[in-house]
Formats: C-alpha cells, structure tokens, sequence
C-alpha cells in the first residue's frame, strides 16, 4: 500500500474518531442543556451562586432563603430539599448546605421521575427571589393595574370568563366569592377578582404558595388572560 493510500485512510481514522468526539460532546452538551437548571433560566428564574467556598453577607440572597427554608420546613416536609433540615445555629454552614442540595437539583434531567418535584423545590431555594408579577413580566406577560381604573375593559372580559366556570364548590381565586349579575353589571365581581390578584402580584418565589399564585395570577390576572 502506497504512503498516499495509508495516509487516506490514517486521515479516515482521525475523521471517524473526531466526528464521535464533536457527536459525543454533542450529546454531553445537550443533556446539560436539557437539565433543570436550564428549564429554570428558560423560565426566566435568576439561579442563585453555587459557590460552596463563599460566605455570604447578612443582606445576601442566600440569607433570605435560609430563614425561609428554615421557617417553612420545620413542620412541612414536603417543602425540604431530601431530609435537609437546618438550624439558625450557624447559617454560614447551612447555606453551604443548601447550595450543594441545589447543585444536584439543578442538575435533575426531564426524564427523571422527580423532575417535576425538583422544579418546584429549585425554584423555591435555588434561584433568587423575585414576585409574581416581576416573573410574569420577564416572560413577556402584562400584569393587569390593580389599584386604579387602567385596563378596564380586559378586567371585563376575566370577570366574564371566571363566570363561566365558577361555583359554589369551585373558585379559581380562593379569595373570590361571586355577585349575582344584574344588568350586566361585574363591577363587584370586577373588584373582588382585582383584590385577589393584589394579593398575588408580590408574592415571592420562596414564600409558600408561590407556584399556585402564579398559575392564577396568569390566568387571571395578566394581559394575556383573555386569551386562554
């Protein structure tokens, strides 16, 4: 065999070889992709630091979702990342817990059984906190006025809508219970759904209750209501 013909088929080797690299880092890079951490960012969240070697300040994000964590957890444990329970003995050693809980969260893939029930912790203790409506904007999504007399004729529309489905039994907004309409008047109706959703608007993502506030404040308190 001539030194051209080895030479070939030496470079078929390399481009066998360096096209299973470029496919295997492919399908590394897409797993990464594809894992919780990015289904957060796509949804807009902010993943908090993960630096186990940093102390964090008194005023520090971190700070925040350990008091909470530590709060909520105490007699709900459905809320506790694993069995993760943490004292105010010493926060410092706490929150180095908390990142490295929130580091193998975040790295859940969609296949994974608990990808679901991750999401939900992750975005409570994993990212840095932000309300409903401050979320609801980020992802392109107006947030009906709820104090003033703006957006009038959307608050119309929701009211209509929430009629249709409303009942005794079911109340999309808990806090909600419907007027008769006379007259095709909703402006009871109109008052009490916009109570409601103030109460949802500044909701934050560490609080308990966040992921429902923000299921209906969407539904029934943004621009994009009318279109469901």
């Amino acid at each position: 065999m001539n030194s051209i013909a080895k030479g070939a088929i030496g470079l078929g080797g390399v481009g066998t070889a360096t096209g299973e690299g470029i496919l295997a880092n492919h399908l590394i890079n897409s797993k990464e992709e594809r894992n919780l951490s990015s289904k957060l960012k796509e949804d807009k969240f902010i993943l908090l630091n993960l630096d186990v070697s940093k102390q964090e300040s008194d005023d520090s994000k971190w700070q925040t979702i350990f008091t909470s964590y530590e709060a909520l957890t105490t007699d709900k444990a459905n809320l506790k990342i694993g069995n993760l329970t943490l004292t105010s003995g010493d926060k410092n050693a706490g929150i180095k817990q908390l990142k490295e809980a929130c580091s193998s969260l975040l790295n859940t893939q969609p296949e994974s059984s608990d990808f679901d029930k991750n999401y939900q912790l992750a975005s409570q203790w994993c990212v840095e906190p932000i309300s409903v409506e401050s979320i609801l904007q980020k992802r392109g999504i107006t947030y009906l006025d709820t104090t003033g007399s703006e957006n009038s004729k959307e608050w119309g529309e929701i009211a209509k809508e929430y009629e249709k489905i409303q009942t005794e039994a079911k109340k999309p907004l808990s806090e909600v219970t419907w007027t008769q309409v006379t007259s095709n008047n909703y402006s009871a109706n109109i008052t009490a759904i916009k109570e409601a959703c103030k109460k949802r608007k500044e909701k934050s993502s560490h609080q308990e209750g966040f992921s429902d506030a923000l299921k209906e404040a969407q539904s029934w308190c943004s621009i994009t209501s009318k279109n469901r």
